[in-house]
């Protein structure tokens, strides 16, 4: 608690001092943070770097706890399931509900062309790949921005399948 309490004292200097004083006296961020791993902890320290929320102004303990046990698996589906959501996006992009940023973000860092076109098992190695990268990157507290919805769209151009068939149905 006093590595984390000096960290947090270099971060915020007097604002964090003079708001909790020099140390945990009265042990409210002892009984907030005790059963936390100091993976968590480190997690939650990362995470308050990146939170614009808390630029100038140092968390509350309640607030702290939040920043070390949020990760990317909190409404964030499976690989698999943003894999489907994908699919079926590609197939109907117009009734596309999208349940999370990073599902967008992966279809459009995997490119929307590959997936589109791809067989489905290099299409899914690819995606799977890019899409538990971001999901590292979300729970390392990096905050994606709304993609638009053009750059979501296959491309779909009008061909013929079977180009010669009324020339070989002509001749036969």
């Amino acid at each position: 608690m006093a590595l984390l309490w000096k960290q947090l004292s270099d971060i915020y200097g007097a604002r964090f001092t003079h708001a909790h004083g020099e140390s945990d006296a009265s042990g409210v961020w002892y009984q907030a943070l005790n059963d936390l791993s100091r993976d968590d902890l480190r997690h939650g320290l990362h995470a308050l770097y990146r939170d614009s929320r808390f630029e100038t102004w140092p968390p509350n303990c309640t607030q702290f706890r939040h920043l070390c046990l949020k990760r990317a698996g909190e409404g964030v589906p499976t690989v698999h399931e943003a894999f489907r959501e994908v699919q079926a996006h590609l197939l109907f992009p117009s009734r596309t509900r999208w349940s999370h940023l990073v599902v967008k973000h992966s279809l459009v860092r995997a490119g929307v062309a590959f997936m589109d076109k791809a067989p489905v098992h290099q299409a899914f190695t690819v995606f799977k790949n890019v899409y538990e990268e971001l999901c590292r990157q979300v729970a390392d507290g990096i905050l994606l921005t709304d993609v638009p919805e053009t750059a979501l769209s296959p491309i779909r151009t009008k061909r013929n399948p079977i180009p010669n068939l009324k020339s070989l149905l002509r001749t036969a």
